[in-house]
């Protein structure tokens, strides 16, 4: 007997097969960030505009959870996995939009059907981007894939090289990349027969088949076309439009205040924990009377910040310039240390004008190096960030 969440996303399935305009199956991952935040603004405006959408998440096992939405109507529904979307019981998609593969996986069931790319956890991602190419086929469907990280490059695809997650290793050529995948770290995560040619060919032929390859930076494409090249027109810049409303800039404290840097996020090690421990350990040292606020959340195990850096905790985003008003906050730090294809986060403090540094790494740097109120640190070190924070606060009126 089918359940009444199973009738309505069966009914809404079916509804969606006869709709006129095309309907949309979006790859998505269930964790909150940037990427999600993009993902659902796609749905929202697919549906300002009449289509369907079917979201789907990856569990461990394979199985996928999905939503669906048509008009004013939603269900959820569970799929065995990526293959049942072969089901004749499924309509056909005419768009699909691969917005993030991280931590996707294939039902036990169909992984003795295909060859594994090594023995870590992604192994199956290249037998992945094969069955979403035949997905494609079966549906004479669009396929776009937006870049929110560097998966395709990689399956380490924040591109740390280093254990302690601190640096950028530039994408060498596939012998650099070979020394890498013999750490200990990398061998623990994709086995000792892992080998990056074979993960790359996969991901080609899968970017080769796409109709746009859509990266939110300049850099972001940089990035890509140092392990790939795709048609030219495939690939198309397109930053990411702003998640709140255009804020107003911030009133500055005057030079009688110290300098009060904020750090904005949820801050993991590719994210600049540790950069941020150093700093506030630097300033202890060098400018006492400086403060450090993380506005926003610490998520690096093993990593303490010292009693002087104030932790806010979560923040709204519409109240973002309140927060760092009510704080007296002087300046902004963008600590993270992978190259971010976009940061929303450095998009929303341009927007109040606040004075930011940042490393020489990914869109941020894009955008901030050539900003009049904005400066790039000399190297990735606390060191480094500090004084471009201390010339860059030293401007204020």
């Amino acid at each position: 007997m089918m359940h009444n969440k199973e009738q309505t996303s069966a009914k809404l399935l079916e509804l969606l097969g006869k709709s006129q305009i095309a309907s949309v199956c979006l790859f998505d991952i269930p964790r909150q960030g940037g990427a999600t935040y993009y993902s659902l603004r796609r749905m929202e405006e697919y549906l300002a505009e009449g289509r369907g959408v079917l979201r789907l998440t990856c569990g461990a096992d394979g199985a996928l959870t999905g939503t669906v939405h048509y008009r004013d109507l939603n269900a959820s529904l569970t799929l065995s996995g990526l293959p049942e979307l072969f089901s004749a019981n499924l309509p056909r998609f005419q768009t699909l939009l691969v917005n993030n593969l991280a931590g996707w996986t294939l039902p036990a069931s169909y992984q003795k059907k295909v060859s594994p790319v090594g023995e870590g956890r992604p192994r199956w991602v290249p037998a992945l981007t094969g069955l979403i190419g035949r997905l494609v086929e079966h549906w004479n469907a669009r396929l776009e894939f937006v870049v929110h990280d560097f998966l395709p490059v990689c399956p380490n695809f924040i591109l740390l090289n280093d254990e302690e997650q601190l640096h950028y290793c530039g994408v060498p050529d596939s012998a650099g990349c070979e020394v890498c995948l013999r750490q200990p770290f990398m061998r623990s995560s994709v086995g000792p027969s892992f080998t990056i040619a074979a993960w790359r060919v996969a991901w080609d032929a899968f970017l080769s088949r796409a109709d746009a390859v859509i990266c939110p930076s300049s850099s972001s494409r940089d990035v890509l076309l140092r392990a790939f090249s795709p048609a030219g027109k495939v690939i198309q810049i397109i930053p990411h439009a702003p998640l709140t409303p255009l804020l107003t800039p911030l009133a500055l404290p005057g030079r009688e205040s110290p300098m009060h840097i904020a750090v904005v996020g949820q801050i993991t090690a590719p994210k600049g924990a540790k950069i941020v421990r150093d700093l506030a350990l630097l300033l202890q040292k060098r400018n006492p009377q400086a403060r450090l606020t993380l506005v926003g959340t610490l998520a690096a195990p093993g990593i303490q910040l010292p009693d002087t850096v104030l932790v806010t905790g979560p923040y709204d985003k519409e109240r973002l310039a309140d927060v760092l008003h009510s704080l007296g906050v002087t300046i902004g730090l963008i600590a993270s240390v992978w190259p971010e294809t976009f940061h929303y986060v450095t998009q929303e403090l341009m927007s109040l004008e606040l004075p930011l540094v940042c490393f020489n790494l990914g869109a941020p740097a894009e955008r901030i190096r050539t900003w009049e109120h904005g400066m790039t640190a000399k190297e990735v070190s606390a060191q480094a960030a500090l004084e471009a924070l201390e010339m860059l606060d030293a401007r204020r009126a």
